[in-house]
């Protein structure tokens, strides 16, 4: 499916509206096979108020499907502009009006791309856009499509004669349709969700069948799970004391997107290199190299840049993860939804990998992963890092601890197993959608269904901005305790079990410290 190539950044450097002064100058951020090229600030209509901002979004191995799972995947596309007065980085907002933006299919050989822009203040104006193939034809293969937007420049106050520069960054995102599914596998996975019956059989299956409130109680066709008394790390489901699961939490049932890797490096010190100094100090630990992770971070005229953008970014805690989500408006995802967006539509497989079968690869892919980068000769080879194809129609490929020839592993960059010839879904480890990384490379942090603070989350998006020490400021969003949160899947150097769609064995588990082993993604509600 998906092959990791270069990304680029482009930054308009001062752009001073009065004389139209563009300098342009490439910043390289790499995160995975999407770049942004060709921005344009047109001279402003001083009468409107308004200054058009024209790009290029293209990436590789895009697809869209009309058959089941019926999907595709999309850029999500925004904005940050910064005036030089004050040295400030701020998000810009976007029109929703059809009239102020417009996109073509540029060099795409398929047709009809779309731009999809909520209204996110209220007022008419979104804090990012979708990007996407509108569905008139099947689509695999690579895009580029070309953006024009009108800026309300006043509604971010910004004047005329204020000198400007201006980033747009896109992140490859996947779309996963409204509609029923399942949670548990029918399987014996650690605190797996089933449909409670008499309390002796836990391998019935619940099925969500709408956003509406879910009692999780032991009555009978309630949803439950047994925790096993390990009420902190599993939930807090009890015989006879029953919770629910508000209307307005994300269930997985309303279709939704999610980001299509792990949080990379190449996207994470971009956002790092828009903050404040006393922002910086609270999102990035001040040895952020460290000799156990392969984060590979120099300093590049004044800014921070990364020689793996393309490999997660080790040690980001809780706080870390959900700066970044509102930064970017996006938000976090909730456990339902990780069951949803492995499993799919599909019936359940009794013990299921998010590849839709119950085996995994344990053959030796990889060793030594550390000195094999640190020995390549340049970025570029670095891109094509490859592990031994020991791909079939059943056994999955994840990065688990059985498959490195070394005692501890190491995280391998996102996307790996797609790069084989042929690939499919069990064999790149990719969910019902299409989804990479889900089961292995990084432990991932959800929302919980398992406590108060989690069952709270109502999905609001993040708007772009984070507070002046550097947080998510978000309402009903678990704090930088991380209280609210779970952990689902397993990472590089744990075993192979926790992978299993259904396993919750830390799925209400409180882990807010940096750790080599834990990362996430982040979604947005679909319009």
């Amino acid at each position: 499916m998906e092959s990791i190539t270069k990304s680029r950044l482009l930054d308009i450097k001062k752009c001073l509206f009065i004389s139209l002064c563009l300098l342009m100058t490439d910043l390289i951020c790499n995160a995975n096979n999407i770049t942004v090229t060709n921005v344009v600030l047109s001279e402003p209509d001083t009468t409107a108020k308004t200054a058009d901002i024209t790009f290029t979004v293209t990436w590789e191995n895009s697809w869209r499907v009309s058959a089941s799972p019926s999907n595709w995947d999309a850029a999500w596309v925004f904005l940050k502009f910064q005036n030089v007065s004050t040295g400030n980085w701020e998000h810009l907002s976007i029109n929703t009006s059809a009239l102020a933006n417009s996109i073509d299919d540029g060099d795409s050989t398929y047709p009809n791309p779309k731009l999809d822009i909520n209204n996110d203040s209220g007022t008419g104006y979104g804090h990012g856009m979708f990007v996407y193939s509108d569905g008139s034809v099947d689509l695999n293969g690579d895009v580029s499509y070309n953006v024009s937007m009108a800026w309300d420049y006043e509604e971010d106050g910004v004047i005329s004669n204020d000198e400007l520069n201006i980033r747009v960054y896109a992140i490859e995102m996947v779309y996963v349709p409204s509609g029923a599914f399942h949670l548990g596998s029918g399987g014996n996975e650690t605190a797996h969700f089933y449909k409670y019956d008499d309390g002796s059989n836990t391998s019935d299956t619940y099925q969500v069948l709408s956003e509406n409130t879910i009692s999780i109680e032991a009555t009978k066709d309630s949803l439950f799970y047994d925790n096993g008394g390990e009420i902190a790390d599993r939930g807090d489901a009890a015989v006879g004391i029953p919770v629910t699961i508000p209307a307005n939490f994300p269930k997985g049932y309303s279709s939704f997107y999610c980001m299509k890797y792990e949080v990379t490096q190449g996207e994470y010190v971009n956002f790092i290199n828009t903050l404040t100094d006393s922002q910086k100090a609270n999102r990035l630990e001040d040895d952020y190299n460290k000799p156990s992770t392969r984060n590979s971070i120099s300093v590049v005229d004044g800014e921070l840049y990364s020689s793996v953008p393309h490999v997660p970014f080790g040690r980001l805690q809780w706080a870390d993860l959900v700066a970044y989500f509102d930064w970017m408006a996006l938000r976090p995802i909730t456990e339902l939804e990780y069951e949803k967006l492995c499993r799919g539509i599909a019936a359940p497989v009794t013990g299921e990998f998010p590849w839709g079968t119950n085996q995994v690869s344990s053959e030796v892919y990889y060793s030594d992963v550390i000195n094999l980068i640190n020995d390549l000769g340049s970025e570029t080879e670095a891109l094509d890092e490859s592990i031994i194809d020991t791909s079939n129609a059943t056994e999955g490929n994840a990065n688990y601890e059985s498959v490195s020839g070394d005692e501890d592993g190491n995280v391998l960059r996102v996307g790996t197993y797609a790069s084989y010839t042929n690939s499919i879904r069990a064999s790149s480890g990719a969910t019902y959608y299409g989804i990479m990384n889900i089961a292995g490379n990084m432990r991932e942090l959800w929302i919980t269904i398992g406590n108060t603070t989690g069952r709270s989350f109502t999905g609001q998006h993040g708007n772009g901005k984070i507070d002046t020490d550097g947080n998510a400021d978000v309402l009903n969003w678990p704090g930088n305790d991380a209280i609210g949160t779970g952990l689902r899947g397993t990472s590089f150097k744990e075993n192979g079990t926790l992978m299993r769609t259904s396993n919750r064995f830390s799925a209400s588990k409180t882990f807010s410290i940096r750790s080599n082993y834990v990362s996430g993604r982040a979604g947005r509600t679909a319009n």
